[in-house]
């Protein structure tokens, strides 16, 4: 070998082993420079890549070294994970499965496998190829945390605990795994053990840090900054908490979404300002996430505070929305405001797949949008609106969405309707934080926040969540709606 490959790669090595993965990559290019047939340095570039989330580039490493020697196993494995970064799952699936024909008991081929069945949505075979990997090596973090997050996704919430909790006696900081079981334990309604590691969510860095300190609970006077993380029915869901840490003594400000802004300003109880996120003037004498609240009051199930409502219509919104939806007819007997999705969010992976399971296309529910004595009203956002103009559900809904501008307006629009019917969106606490009747569709991986398999919610005691009975199926969910409203319908007809 030339001496001067030799050299570079002996320094590229050192570099990757040292996690720098950036200068690894660039000096394995100058061995390719002067060696581009070096399959050891293709290989190594790829795994770099890979580390660099350069997908692409990855995979082409991986398979000029597999075309080249396809015995050996660990091309195969990182062309796995390379395609499996590409959302190229069933190509993944193939190649982890020539992996384990040259070794069945190879660990990471078995991760591979299980990450590329996970994507393709097979959980029951993802489940299944952790454990095989988790079996063969006791001591891989990867295996117990990726199992509890199959588990989760399949409903078996316990079984997912039970996951977390292996990993984390192998990695006990690990952020991740942590608030994985924190979701587990909220989701069985076990507050007391959620709550405190749910605190792992501040690790991500969503909430910048202050210098000032972090309250505790303890009384007043003084302002008390909540900021508001995380998406707009977080902040909407924990507001309530505003009413109880006023009565501490202390002055109120929210930092929320601007979307937010003007609803929490005037309409939350207990909030005396309102700022865009890092806006807020300061100092203040305290401050703490808005999610952090349950922990600071101690919240079990049973003490949720669901004294509603906790938001309302600011005076002049109401007035300027006043007669926005217009009174039912002789025809009609209830008025029901719809929203059939929520924001892709496409350049958030995991956000944008949550939304795909979430989300129903319009024209699916008109099994409900045909339910006679219903007059119904879009509430709306984003480029779902458009499918409002499909033929299928044409002329079927009113939308008075073109005016509205933040959460206000739609709030204004919300307390003009009888019920409030949504997939698991922002929306959902909207309503339910105005005391308005709101029914949830909800994705079979239900978020926490709706516990497991129920119908009843301890946050809003007005609400009925309809849960999918398996991933994916919408139809029975959208045939069990359609029968309730129908009731709701016959039975408002023969009240007096």
């Amino acid at each position: 070998m030339d001496e001067r490959v030799a050299a570079l790669r002996a320094q590229a090595d050192a570099l990757c082993d040292a996690g720098d993965f950036v200068a690894a990559r660039a000096a394995y290019d100058q061995v390719l420079a002067i060696a581009p047939a070096d399959l050891l340095a293709i290989y190594n570039s790829g795994f770099c890549a890979l580390r660099l989330g350069a997908a692409a580039e990855a995979r082409r490493c991986f398979e000029r070294v597999a075309a080249a020697y396809p015995m050996v196993i660990q091309a195969w494995t990182g062309l796995a994970e390379a395609l499996q970064q590409q959302r190229a799952f069933a190509a993944a699936e193939a190649a982890a499965r020539r992996a384990l024909a040259l070794q069945p008991g190879h660990v990471p081929a078995w991760l591979g496998l299980g990450n590329a069945l996970k994507g393709l949505g097979r959980n029951g075979a993802a489940v299944d190829a952790y454990r095989r990997a988790g079996a063969m090596d006791t001591g891989n973090f990867d295996a117990r945390f990726n199992l509890g997050v199959a588990l989760a996704d399949q409903m078996a919430s316990q079984e997912a605990a039970a996951a977390f909790e292996a990993a984390l006696a192998l990695r006990p900081d690990h952020a991740e795994a942590r608030l994985s079981l924190a979701f587990e334990y909220l989701r069985q309604g076990d507050f007391e053990r959620g709550w405190c590691r749910h605190e792992a969510r501040l690790a991500r860095g969503i909430v910048p840090a202050r210098s000032e300190p972090l309250w505790d609970g303890h009384p007043g006077p003084g302002t008390l900054l909540l900021f508001g993380e995380q998406g707009l029915g977080d902040v909407l869901q924990f507001v309530r908490y505003a009413r109880s840490a006023a009565a501490r003594g202390w002055r109120i400000v929210v930092e929320a979404p601007a979307p937010l802004v003007r609803l929490l300003a005037d309409g939350a109880d207990g909030v005396d300002a309102a700022y865009a996120l890092r806006a807020a003037p300061g100092p203040v004498d305290a401050w703490r996430p808005l999610m952090s609240l349950p922990l600071v009051f101690g919240t079990s199930l049973t003490t949720v505070p669901t004294d509603l409502p906790y938001l309302r219509v600011p005076d002049p919104v109401r007035r300027s929305w006043h007669d926005a939806v217009p009174p039912v007819g002789p025809a009609a007997a209830m008025t029901v405001g719809l929203v059939w999705a929520g924001a892709p969010r496409p350049e958030v992976r995991p956000h944008n797949d949550m939304d795909r399971r979430r989300s129903i296309p319009l024209p699916a529910l008109s099994p409900v949008l045909t339910v006679p004595g219903v007059h119904f009203v879009s509430l709306q956002h984003g480029a779902a609106r458009g499918e409002l103009a499909d033929p299928a559900v044409a002329g079927r809904l009113l939308d008075p969405m073109d005016g509205v501008a933040d959460f206000a307006d739609t709030a204004a629009l919300v307390e003009q309707v009888d019920l409030v019917i949504s997939v698991d969106t922002a929306v959902v606490h909207l309503a339910g934080g105005l005391g308005k009747p709101v029914w949830v569709l909800s994705r079979f991986d239900a978020c926490w926040r709706w516990l497991e398999h129920a119908e009843t919610s301890p946050w809003y005691p007005q609400a009925r969540v309809f849960h999918q009975p398996r991933p994916g199926d919408w139809a029975s969910v959208i045939t069990r709606v359609a029968e309730a409203l129908q009731r709701e319908v016959t039975s408002l007809r023969r009240s007096p």
